[in-house]
């Protein structure tokens, strides 16, 4: 971390601090999601909510943040990370907290979490694209303890809010602590320091030696900035075209490749804990375990990977990304097992086979990114020797690699009703059959591309 602040510019503590206050922001925004599950059925008693309201209730999270994920990418983009990160997230997730507290009817909780829903497209967009100016060389060690930080407040703040119920008997305490909570985080937000693209431009970086005016910007460009640039920006440094954007093949089949995990995933949160009850009958507090474990160890897979992808060739991060999907596809085994213990290693398998094709994924499309804007050290995405400045079209590029996953969460909320129809555990198969199918044929021409240049 101390090799690459010197080597960026900006100030160590400074980035060390932000670091901790994002992340600390992600992981309370990513627990909310999971937060309203063990107070749902109390909602639902108490408003006489159907089961068709309480799916839309779970569903429209994942719309709200579909929708809003691109235009908040392009706004950041304009207005400032920080700025909209200091407007949005936490003040957002604090007033659907105290919305929650106070809800007397099935409008206000659909209003509620319509912002957490909001607050996630800013969190998982904007955040991102504000780390990602001065942690460049370092972005998936960051991304990696960002995402397990997340997976502790998956795994905490549920246990937390069942717990405060429990206490009191009400939803009003569980809700306003969290409230509490969600406060601090945006408290702590305003204590950020503000990045940006050129090192010598920041104000936290204002006592950092300056090098000559006539430096060779292509090199420093190149080398994700080895030598600091003058205040001046280079005339040739530019915001990266949309069409340049949404064109590439490369970034499309992450697109694909993210849209079809996030399908795989939200099938995976309603189709197993079912077919555990009815099939298996497993009981709650072992189905709770096998939870708990598979957590646990995505929250270590995540940790140490996350460094070690920024060391990794594109070839192997290929190879680790397809072998991570033929490990997820373990699970259609099942449908000729029936041993409790079996079927548990299997889902075990899974779900720490999807984290590991999660890090992979997100370290290629930030690569591949670069290299459309001729800012990585062998561009050869794109013919054109124009260099685009990077940090000015994070936020979209994030918003439009966020959108793809949410697409796929709301393509699985939107086909809950097949369920029904052929059965939980069953759909859940075939879906991940065509999901694996899917991703081969989407990799081809990129992916077997990148493995034959680099080998």
């Amino acid at each position: 971390m101390d090799v690459a602040c010197k080597v960026v510019g900006f100030p160590f503590k400074a980035r060390v601090r932000a670091a901790w206050i994002v992340v600390f922001g992600i992981a309370i925004d990513f627990g909310l999601y999971d937060s309203m599950v063990p107070l749902m059925p109390i909602y639902q008693s108490m408003m006489e909510l159907s089961q068709t309201q309480v799916g839309v209730f779970f569903g429209i999270y994942s719309l709200v943040a579909l929708v809003v994920s691109f235009p908040v990418g392009i706004l950041s983009d304009k207005v400032g990370h920080l700025k909209l990160w200091l407007v949005g997230s936490g003040f957002l997730l604090t007033f659907s907290s105290l919305m929650f507290a106070f809800a007397n009817s099935y409008g206000v909780l659909l209003g509620a979490r319509c912002l957490q829903g909001f607050s996630s497209s800013i969190s998982w967009t904007v955040a991102i694209a504000y780390m990602a100016i001065p942690y460049k060389e370092s972005f998936a060690a960051v991304f990696g303890i960002a995402s397990a930080a997340c997976l502790v407040g998956s795994l905490i703040l549920p246990a937390v809010t069942g717990w405060l119920y429990m206490v009191q008997d009400d939803v009003f305490l569980p809700c306003i602590t969290i409230a509490g909570v969600c406060a601090l985080s945006c408290l702590l937000d305003f204590t950020l320091p503000s990045f940006s693209s050129s090192p010598s431009m920041s104000p936290t970086s204002a006592t950092a030696p300056r090098v000559p005016v006539n430096v060779d910007e292509s090199y420093a460009d190149s080398t994700y900035g080895s030598a600091l640039l003058a205040t001046e920006k280079p005339p040739a440094a530019k915001q990266l075209p949309m069409k340049v954007l949404l064109h590439s093949s490369g970034l499309w089949c992450v697109y694909c490749s993210n849209c079809l995990l996030s399908l795989h995933l939200g099938f995976e949160y309603i189709c197993f804990p079912l077919y555990m009850s009815d099939v298996l009958h497993l009981s709650s507090g072992f189905v709770g375990s096998i939870f708990a474990v598979s957590v646990l160890l995505d929250i270590i897979v995540s940790a140490l990977l996350g460094p070690l992808m920024d060391k990794i060739p594109r070839s192997k991060l290929v190879v680790m990304l397809i072998s991570g999907w033929i490990a997820a596809s373990l699970p259609l085994l099942t449908l000729v097992c029936t041993n409790k213990w079996v079927f548990s290693a299997l889902y075990v398998i899974q779900t720490t086979a999807l984290q590991i094709c999660v890090l992979p994924e997100i370290t290629l499309f930030f690569r591949i990114y670069l290299k459309l804007c001729g800012t990585s050290p062998s561009s050869s995405e794109t013919e054109s020797t124009t260099k685009f400045d990077d940090a000015t079209s994070y936020g979209k590029a994030f918003g439009a690699f966020n959108s793809s996953f949410y697409l796929g969460l709301a393509l699985s909320t939107a086909l809950s009703p097949l369920w029904e129809v052929i059965g939980s555990f069953y759909m859940f198969c075939i879906t991940g059959s065509l999901v694996f199918s899917a991703l081969v044929v989407t990799s081809t021409k990129y992916y077997c591309s990148i493995f034959k240049q680099e080998t």
